[in-house]
């Protein structure tokens, strides 16, 4: 199979910072994430993003991933698992003081999800503008 490969418009730190920015925004911003108690979780969404940028735009395997940024394989999977959605439902929760309604058995790796979230509205966003 061959693989396309498309010249990059934005480094991938520069990528990084905008995708981060995107999910901080979903969060409600900086003193949200205050508000909320929350600060411990930006090392994680860091992460995330670049876990999710060294697949979506590298196309990195998990393997990979795991040791350009030193994570252990299972986490680099835990966040490609993660699912949007649920991101999005659990988000909307967080911001409204709902967290009943949102089923907290459902397993997946928020930071991921978010940064998933995030990377999505951003491609999807330059596919409207260009």
């Amino acid at each position: 199979m061959a693989v396309v490969v498309k010249p990059r418009r934005y480094s991938l730190d520069f990528l990084a910072m905008r995708v981060f920015a995107k999910v901080i925004k979903l969060l409600g911003g900086p003193r949200k994430l205050i508000e909320m108690r929350r600060l411990t979780w930006l090392p994680s969404l860091m992460e995330a993003v670049y876990v999710v940028l060294l697949h979506e735009e590298e196309r990195k395997t998990a393997k990979e991933i795991a040791a350009t940024l030193g994570l252990t394989p299972q986490t680099v999977q835990n966040i490609l698992r993660a699912k949007p959605d649920f991101a999005r439902k659990r988000l909307e929760a967080m911001l409204t003081g709902e967290l009943e309604g949102v089923d907290e058995e459902t397993k997946t790796h928020m930071a991921g999800a978010l940064a998933k979230l995030a990377y999505e509205e951003l491609r999807q966003q330059e596919q409207t503008e260009g």
